[in-house]
């Protein structure tokens, strides 16, 4: 036996030995965790019960962006949340109230086109190269 297998095994002893008194050993057992499901269909799914709004400005920190055509932001409530969503963009934002949801949405929506204004294009791919050229044309100059 090697210096480590044995060291291991003295190791696995001590601690056997200090097992509190009444200890068992569990067994794992398997889990069910649910049915999967594909995330496009639920999405499609909420916006069957949806109702859509028009976005046409967004307050930027440094005053309102005009957007160059309006963006359709679908609202839906799903439990005790409310989202505001765009499936063309893969943005959703969440809230207790639509209003609260809407500014969240419109907080990613700022949030990834400056993301995606500073990501270089050689460095995209996917679905990415879409959403990137999305982004870069969705404010007035």
């Amino acid at each position: 036996m090697s210096p480590t297998a044995r060291d291991s095994y003295e190791d696995r002893d001590e601690r056997v030995i200090q097992r509190p008194s009444g200890w068992q050993e569990i067994r794992p057992r398997l889990v069910d965790t649910g049915e999967p499901f594909q995330v496009q269909d639920r999405f499609r799914e909420a916006f069957r019960r949806t109702k859509a709004v028009p976005l046409w400005s967004v307050p930027f920190p440094e005053g309102r962006k005009v957007l160059k055509r309006p963006l359709s932001v679908q609202i839906y409530r799903e439990g005790e949340f409310v989202f505001a969503a765009n499936e063309e963009l893969v943005l959703i934002g969440t809230g207790q109230t639509s209003e609260e949801a809407v500014a969240d949405f419109v907080k990613h929506l700022l949030h990834f086109t400056e993301d995606y204004r500073r990501l270089p294009a050689d460095r995209v791919t996917g679905d990415a190269v879409r959403l990137k050229a999305l982004f870069a044309d969705i404010f007035e100059e």
